[in-house]
């Protein structure tokens, strides 16, 4: 296993749109799928009546100058929007960028040419279908889970605590014959719907399967792009100013895998 530096932040404006927008951006696009975790942190999802649950949009906040008291975001249909400063509505998508570029640009063409999607570390970011989440349930309930000794990092305010700042709230990661997972309760006013189908109520408590992250490869700018926005819940004025390594709490060392390509 290899041990290398890299550091979390978030995409820029001008790379987003523009003259300088990145190329996996002109390729794939500029939506960005929610996740169910983002979604239960208070994310709000843009579907179409076409669109599957697993394949739903959503705001995803660039790094920009605040305008008014309002900040850029990409919306659900990947248009440019400014919405409000204080709103929590808005996801994060995180970027990586590695001090050992030549390390990282090498490893991956060493498997092919072309735009890559790759898997590095792991998040919550999904339910577990409705079944597999009776039967952890179940074992929480008898005491037969483990816990790894991981803690995921969110914002503990809902959607409409406009002037509460970040306030820490845990996730413990624990383990089921191999599974990982977090439990999450649900704390906004409204229902949702997540990708198992199963419609979820304020109080619900949730289980949101530990998954390897999917990243999009620009060669180009020689960083990686979350495929998928993967939390929510944080306040738009205070996202620039908070360490993403906290956010998105990391292993010191991790396995780059690649998954699959996605272009020639």
């Amino acid at each position: 296993m290899h041990s290398y530096k890299y550091n979390y932040s978030s995409l820029k404006e001008s790379q987003v749109y523009g003259p300088n927008k990145l190329n996996i951006l002109n390729i794939m696009g500029t939506k960005c799928i929610i996740t169910d975790f983002a979604i239960l942190l208070g994310g709000c999802p843009y579907e179409e009546d076409y669109m599957e649950l697993k394949d739903r949009t959503c705001f995803w906040t660039i790094e920009s100058k605040f305008k008014n008291d309002y900040v850029p975001c990409v919306n659900g249909m990947g248009k440019y929007q400014t919405i409000e400063s204080f709103l929590r509505q808005s996801c994060l998508r995180p970027a990586v960028y590695f001090s050992d570029t030549n390390f990282i640009m090498d490893f991956i063409k060493e498997e092919s040419k072309g735009l890559l999607e790759i898997e590095f570390g792991v998040y919550p970011q999904y339910v577990f279908d409705i079944k597999e989440e009776h039967e952890i349930k179940e074992a929480l309930v008898e005491g037969n889970v483990e816990e790894t000794g991981k803690v995921y990092i969110t914002d503990s305010g809902v959607w409409n605590d406009f002037k509460k700042g970040f306030e820490p709230r845990e996730h413990k990661e624990y383990e089921y014959r191999g599974k990982k997972f977090i439990i999450v309760k649900y704390n906004e006013e409204d229902p949702c719907k997540l990708s198992n189908g199963k419609v979820y109520r304020k109080g619900d408590e949730v289980v949101v399967k530990v998954s390897p992250i999917k990243w999009l490869v620009d060669e180009e700018e020689k960083l990686i792009l979350s495929k998928n926005a993967l939390v929510a819940g944080i306040r738009n004025c205070e996202a620039k100013d908070i360490n993403p390594g906290y956010i998105y709490k990391k292993d010191k060392e991790e396995n780059i895998k690649v998954k699959s390509k996605l272009h020639e």
